[in-house]
């Protein structure tokens, strides 16, 4: 059963890697069925993330989270969900939490709460500085939107 498990994560995977995420899903909950693993819980919230399945995706992420509060995978995901569920108070403090482990994608959406506004007062300069927090450690996103405000880091 554990081989069979195993051999249904890497179908998942694959099936992630070719974009069929409806496919992933169902291979990665056959493995859920015999065994919690974290590389099974990833697979199940890429897919569900990727159908748009936002209330479905919390469950896995709540589990990854209860193995290991600090995930920034995990933080990163659950602020996702929250943002596109429009509860910006929840994913800013999700992305906050994943930002101050050292996540440069994290600092990145931290910033863009409070320039935006999203959960938090708006408030430029302190987004900014969030934003080329990021771009320092490299953060592709977060040196893109830099270059497009005329900004530096």
């Amino acid at each position: 059963r554990r081989l069979q498990s195993h051999l249904h994560v890497e179908m998942a995977e694959a099936a992630t890697r070719r974009n069929d995420y409806v496919e992933s899903l169902r291979l990665a909950k056959l493995a859920a069925g015999y065994f919690e693993s974290e590389r099974v819980l990833q697979e199940m919230t890429v897919s569900m993330l990727n159908l748009k399945r936002n209330d479905e995706a919390l469950a896995p992420i709540a589990e990854l989270l209860a193995r290991n509060p600090d995930s920034q995978m995990a933080l990163r995901w659950q602020g996702m969900v929250y943002h596109r569920q429009n509860k910006m108070d929840l994913a800013l403090q999700s992305f906050q939490h994943c930002a101050d482990l050292g996540s440069a994608v994290c600092m990145n959406e931290v910033g863009a709460a409070y320039i935006n506004g999203w959960g938090v007062a708006p408030d430029k300069a302190k987004g900014l500085q969030y934003v080329k927090a990021a771009a320092r450690l490299g953060e592709r996103h977060a040196i893109e939107s830099l270059k497009r405000h005329g900004e530096t880091y």
